[in-house]
């Protein structure tokens, strides 16, 4: 996959068959789509055999699609316009964000804006450090849409599990959450939109499912 990439230009698509790739993927070509074997099937439906990504991906280039591949190991995206849909994401360990020690299975490693991640199930592992089992974290993003994942954390029934979902340092534009279902225990923070800042004109959570978690909105 990282030959191809390689050599990849913009516009292209590039079609993984299922097996296990263990080489790190860059994309740094814009407007290039990743598909793997369950393309547009849910990633907590019944899928095929999958396309298992076992080193981390970056994203570096714009409006890049990544679609129906299996990552057990994190995304990182440092470049606007990025989808991020119908995955499997269970990586074994997190990864930190751009600019502090929060980790999490997708992250930033820029500033970024547009990013959509949506029809994924994403499971994050369970940790001694609270700061490092989160799915989401970002230092800084701008119009941010969740949409339809089914989301979990190995973790977070553990009373040290006080940030185990999602933290945005500093956000803006829009943030929204649509339509998803979080499977999730006691003694954890499910969403904390805007830890030092929140500049956001919009905040939607909708059509949302609340296990015996804690909410945060700060400004």
């Amino acid at each position: 996959v990282s030959d191809a990439l390689a050599v990849a230009t913009q516009n292209d698509k590039i079609y993984i068959f299922s097996g296990t790739y263990s080489d790190a993927l860059t994309i740094a070509v814009s407007d290039v789509l990743l598909y793997g074997p369950n393309y547009n099937i849910h990633g907590n439906e019944t899928r095929s055999e999958e396309a298992n990504i076992t080193a981390l991906t970056t994203v570096n280039a714009a409006n890049v699609t990544i679609n129906g591949l299996k990552h057990t190991k994190a995304i990182k995206v440092g470049a606007n316009y990025t989808t991020i849909t119908n995955c499997y994401i269970a990586p074994t360990a997190t990864v930190a964000c751009n600019g502090n020690n929060r980790q999490g299975c997708i992250v930033d490693s820029a500033n970024i804006s547009d990013l959509t991640v949506s029809n994924c199930y994403i499971n994050a592992p369970g940790s001694s450090n609270s700061y490092a089992n989160q799915y989401m974290s970002f230092t800084n993003v701008s119009n941010l849409i969740i949409q339809g994942n089914f989301i979990t954390n190995s973790n977070c029934q553990t009373s040290n599990a006080s940030y185990n979902g999602m933290r945005i340092y500093t956000s803006g534009g829009f943030i929204r959450v649509i339509g998803n279902e979080f499977r999730w225990g006691e003694g954890g923070s499910l969403m904390n939109l805007g830890t030092s800042t929140n500049n956001c004109t919009e905040i939607s959570i909708i059509e949302w499912f609340n296990f015996d978690c804690w909410w945060y909105f700060c400004k």
